[in-house]
């Protein structure tokens, strides 16, 4: 396995695993989640489909334009309501159980 496919692998467990473990509102999780994401290196040898997912998903955290020091991140993220996130919460598993297969 290339090198940066297993630390995009590794980012994206560690980003499931803030969702699931960390503490504070599914926002705040989401926050520390999307910080992994950020990390996560697409080259040739992801997949169309896991490359369409993680483009899908970076696009809908960075969905809000920042506001005065916060970024785009921050902004989407506390502008959703909680089902909206949960839902992109269920995206990320949904990623890290694709790049499982």
């Amino acid at each position: 396995m290339d090198g940066g496919f297993a630390y995009s692998k590794d980012k994206l467990a560690l980003a499931v695993r803030w969702l699931a473990t960390g503490t504070g509102s599914i926002h705040q999780r989401l926050e520390d989640a999307a910080d992994e994401l950020r990390a996560i290196i697409i080259e040739h040898y992801w997949h169309d489909e896991l490359h369409a997912m993680l483009a899908a998903i970076m696009h809908d955290l960075t969905s809000v334009p920042a506001q005065g020091s916060e970024g785009p991140i921050y902004a989407t993220i506390h502008s959703m309501t909680n089902e909206q996130a949960k839902e992109l919460a269920e995206r990320i598993l949904d990623l890290h159980n694709a790049m499982q297969a």
